[in-house]
């Protein structure tokens, strides 16, 4: 299970893009490519999966993709109750992937019933499938675990100790490293001058100014490190949004901007929790 760590990481990343995918169609009027890219996640998640010995996760999305793959077919209707599904199933395995974090053995008491559900799709039956439309409160509480907002923590530190880890940007630690690199250059030529005497020389001068620079760099974009786009979080709003329209029988227009304004990763995650859990008091 030594691979799990890896698969997690992977798994969240398609997931997210999953979501990101589908609540754009919301209507479920898919485009061609749309469907490709869904059907790749699908598949691409099922072969991680199974090849890190997590079958029942494998098997579970088996059903997905043969939705996915008679919609490239023509052999299934898009509609909305496609896009219902595809974001319960994306609900489930999102929750499912956090729980692999502590139990490696994990399955979600509710599998046999949503796979009933993608079966429901499978068979055809329009009038069965657009029934799924509109899903009952405890269905839309289980298909979106990031609905449930946990007990606000005493402080920061505490909230921080939940996400030990997060997704920096390579070109960001690229950065960091070039820098670093820089900084040992500096170091060698201080040591130079040091051996040699000079170290009141002007280009010595220099290479303290430019040491300066470069720490005051490192500093700058490690504090950055941990800021993130507020995208992740906009998406949550909008998926709780979503449902809550659902059980009231209402059609509900979501507009949002400044996604790709960036916060600590503290603040973004309990600005999500927040606003999830005031669309949930509606």
């Amino acid at each position: 299970m030594d691979f799990i760590p890896v698969f997690i990481l992977e798994a969240n990343e398609t997931l997210e893009a999953w979501e990101r995918m589908v609540l754009r169609r919301e209507s479920g009027a898919f485009e061609s490519d749309e469907i490709d890219t869904l059907f790749r996640f699908a598949h691409n998640l099922k072969g991680s999966a199974l090849s890190v010995g997590l079958n029942a996760f494998g098997q579970h999305l088996h059903g997905v993709e043969e939705i996915l793959s008679k919609l490239r077919a023509g052999q299934l209707t898009r509609g909305a109750h496609i896009a219902t599904l595809l974001l319960e199933v994306q609900g489930t395995l999102t929750a499912w992937v956090e729980a692999l974090g502590t139990d490696a053995a994990y399955v979600p008491p509710h599998l046999e019933r949503e796979a009933s559900r993608i079966a429901i799709v499978l068979s055809g039956n329009e009038i069965a499938s657009n029934a799924l439309e509109r899903p009952t409160p405890t269905q839309a509480q289980e298909s979106v675990s990031v609905a449930a907002s946990p007990p606000i923590p005493a402080s920061v530190e505490q909230v921080a100790a939940q996400n030990a880890t997060m997704r920096v940007s390579l070109r960001r630690l690229d950065d960091l490293l070039n820098l670093v690199g820089e900084l040992v250059v500096d170091q060698s030529m201080m040591q130079r001058h040091r051996v040699s005497h000079t170290t009141a020389s002007p280009e010595c001068l220099r290479t303290i100014s430019h040491m300066a620079k470069t720490i005051q760099d490192i500093q700058s974009l490690t504090m950055g490190l941990r800021m993130t786009p507020l995208e992740g979080t906009f998406q949550k709003l909008q998926r709780a949004t979503r449902i809550a329209a659902q059980q009231l029988g209402k059609k509900v227009d979501v507009h949002l901007s400044g996604g790709e304004v960036e916060l600590d990763k503290v603040i973004v995650d309990r600005l999500g929790d927040t606003l999830v859990h005031i669309v949930n008091l509606r």
